[in-house]
């Protein structure tokens, strides 16, 4: 009778034969570093990972001591860990260091554990180290943009294809008035206003495209509904497979730009007007600061004097009046500056560049600057000699 059984003891062996032969194949191609020591730290196995995360090759490492690979400063560490697995206990999850063939210092996690023979004693270690390296440094970039996200002046918020805001950091919070609380989970036409559907469109087409938007001006509404002018930056956010799933915005609020602009138009017309006054007025005319120092004088003042414009700009208000009329003339101007917004209207003497001295009818007053505190003092005069009686008995 044929037997037609199966031969149980042949399969068990293929089996393990299988097993061994997967888990060898699991070591060989892991990305992480499996090695083998003896109880007395000797290295005895040691996997193509090994090679990459160490840089040594396996004839060169194979039988020797496993402390190479610690630091100095670890080597205690090392040995309790081998100490804890002599007696069966595995190590797990240790964050630790370890150090390269070319000297260098890097950060892994290492989990070993007991090789026990038939009996149960330990006859070894296998110890897995898996490289920090790359994933402190994204974790430390990470770190740093987080912190300077958080610190920047520019608000900085992102948000889903959807429009729906996911990230929001102070700057943005003081300048929308809402809190993070507030504004997360919310969607984007907050910010818009009722007329911004149709841009929105436009700037995710865009966004959808792979597209960076620089400096976009546009406008947009805070949470007290005041309209605001903003300069926008306005980025993909990509996954790893590098398709589009978010958006990041950098919103620059323009107000005061604006504001600044408006106040340079506004200077430029009235340089533009004072130039045109002083250029046809029949009367003297000089501009100074409020330290007294000429900074324009028209021609009508020029030949009041008998000075060149050159001689002018190099000299101060107090060259321009008779020596008893300094004092005077001072305290006019530091009355202006300490807040009379009045014209102040007298009668002066000038002295010529010929020596002769004339009178004049002046009046002085501020122009303010920007912030509206007195920036520049303007002077009118006006030849009255013929008509004053001092300059009448002269003659």
């Amino acid at each position: 009778m044929p037997d037609c059984g199966y031969d149980m003891n042949g399969l068990n062996q293929a089996e393990e034969s299988n097993d061994v032969g997967l888990l060898l194949s699991a070591v060989e191609f892991s990305w992480d570093s499996i090695i083998t020591v003896t109880v007395d730290g000797v290295i005895t196995s040691w996997n193509p990972a090994a090679e990459r995360v160490f840089g040594y090759t396996k004839s060169e490492i194979i039988g020797k001591p496993s402390s190479l690979l610690s630091p100095n400063d670890r080597v205690d560490e090392t040995r309790t860990a081998l100490a804890k697995l002599r007696t069966g206990q595995p190590v797990e999850n240790l964050e630790t260091f370890r150090v390269r063939k070319d000297g260098t210092v890097f950060p892994v996690w290492l989990t070993a554990a007991p090789i026990l023979d038939e009996d149960g004693a330990v006859v070894g270690v296998t110890a897995i180290h898996r490289d920090l390296t790359e994933m402190k440094r994204a974790f430390e970039t990470a770190h740093r943009r987080t912190s300077i996200v958080e610190h920047s002046d520019h608000a900085i918020f992102e948000r889903t294809l959807e429009g729906i805001i996911t990230t929001w950091n102070p700057a943005a919070e003081r300048m929308y008035g809402y809190t993070r609380q507030e504004i997360v989970g919310q969607s984007i036409d907050m910010l818009i206003g009722v007329d911004g559907s149709k841009e929105i469109k436009s700037i995710l087409a865009r966004i959808r495209a792979g597209e960076h938007l620089k400096e976009f001006e546009t406008i947009r509404v805070r949470k007290d509904g005041t309209f605001f002018p903003v300069s926008l930056t306005i980025s993909p956010i990509h996954d790893r497979d590098g398709s589009v799933v978010g958006v990041s915005t950098i919103a620059r609020d323009r107000s005061e730009r604006r504001k600044a602009t408006a106040v340079r138009r506004s200077s430029a017309t009235q340089e533009s007007m004072l130039n045109t006054v002083m250029r046809s007025a029949s009367i003297g005319i000089v501009v100074a600061g409020t330290d007294g120092s000429i900074q324009v004088v028209n021609r009508a003042m020029c030949d009041l004097l008998g000075y060149d414009e050159a001689w002018f700009l190099a000299h101060r208000l107090d060259d321009l009046v008779h020596p008893d009329e300094v004092e005077e003339g001072a305290r006019d101007r530091a009355r202006l500056i300490d807040g009379s917004k009045d014209p102040l209207a007298t009668k002066v003497r000038l002295v010529r560049s010929d020596g002769a001295t004339i009178w004049v009818s002046r009046a002085m007053l501020v122009i303010p600057g920007q912030d509206d505190r007195p920036d520049l003092l303007l002077i009118q005069t006006r030849n009255i000699s013929a008509e004053h009686p001092a300059q009448q008995a002269l003659a």
